[in-house]
């Protein structure tokens, strides 16, 4: 039991906190924004696109924020690739009766999608809890797949039966471990530089230091949080997506088997998606799929593009463009 506990401990924590900020720096200027009607008739889904070329459509994290905060993702790619981002539903842009919500709807929202946009066969690049939608539209439509990215990707296997010993060793002390970095000395100097190392704040001084702690969980480089803007997921698309989740699971056959380059990109220190450099892919990729590339960038955590955009881009450049 305490494997599964672990494990979905992390997964929560990923929900509730991961993919929380927008940047402002490296925002892609352009493109075309448009509504697509989902094929229940519950509502519409907010699509954005960029760029020219292949088809890269991109899963946002959350669940229950929206895709604005990865659209640096696509800076200095957008003329070679074509992104196509959306709001999943329930999420910002995209209203939705709110007991349409399911993971299962999300994964035919992405079909829709696919068919929508003429894409015979795309590249996916998930982040974050995407990671689990990207998860599920690939065992349901292996064939419409060409190439799939996980950035911060959260652990190809979760529970109690799909966890060994050698696992549930690396996840015992994951959570002391993430507690530690969102309490390093680097996120405390930034609080103090900001004046919030005191009790008395006015409500605006709790906000900054409510983002400051949170990026600080989420990014290496603390003192880039003046980059970051705040913003708010929507519990129900959160809560119903969580609840109609399998959180039993092993993809790892899955990803071994199928005939198209998988890449994750994580950073070194994203305790979101495991313990420090990603050892449960590196695992994988060792033993059962040898050829998934893994990636772990060097002082970089969750939100590895704004930690380091260089390495990011070449590793992303790498991964879709042949």
């Amino acid at each position: 039991m305490r494997h599964r506990v672990l494990s979905t401990c992390v997964l929560l924590f990923i929900f509730s906190t991961a993919s929380a900020q927008v940047t402002t720096h490296g925002v892609i200027h352009g493109g075309l924004g448009w509504y697509l009607p989902t094929l229940d008739k519950a509502g519409e889904l907010f699509v954005f696109e960029v760029g020219s070329g292949e088809v890269v459509v991109v899963l946002h994290g959350g669940p229950g924020v929206d895709f604005t905060y990865l659209l640096p993702v696509a800076n200095g790619l957008e003329g070679n690739l074509h992104f196509v981002f959306y709001d999943q539903r329930g999420s910002l842009r995209s209203r939705v009766a709110p007991d349409s919500i399911s993971m299962q709807k999300h994964v035919e929202d992405l079909e829709t999608l696919r068919e929508a946009i003429g894409a015979a066969r795309m590249s996916v690049l998930s982040h974050s809890a995407g990671t689990l939608l990207a998860f599920e539209y690939l065992k349901a439509h292996p064939d419409r797949v060409k190439n799939l990215v996980l950035v911060g990707a959260l652990p190809h296997k979760n529970g109690r039966k799909y966890f060994d010993d050698e696992y549930a060793a690396l996840w015992r002390t994951l959570s002391e471990d993430a507690r530690q970095f969102a309490e390093r000395p680097a996120v405390l100097a930034e609080l103090k530089k900001a004046g919030l190392d005191n009790q008395a704040r006015t409500p605006k001084q709790e906000a900054i230091l409510s983002l400051i702690r949170q990026v600080g969980a989420e990014t290496f480089h603390v003192e880039r949080w003046v980059q970051a803007l705040p913003v708010r997921v929507n519990p129900e698309a959160s809560s119903k997506t969580r609840t109609t989740t399998n959180f039993e699971y092993d993809y790892s056959a899955l990803l071994a088997n199928h005939p198209f380059p998988v890449t994750v990109i994580n950073g070194e220190f994203d305790y979101t998606v495991g313990p420090r450099d990603s050892p449960l892919w590196r695992r994988l990729a060792a033993t059962t799929a040898p050829r998934l590339r893994v990636v772990v960038i060097p002082d970089a955590s969750h939100i590895v593009w704004r930690d380091a955009p260089g390495r990011f881009q070449r590793a992303l450049r790498s991964a879709l463009i042949p």
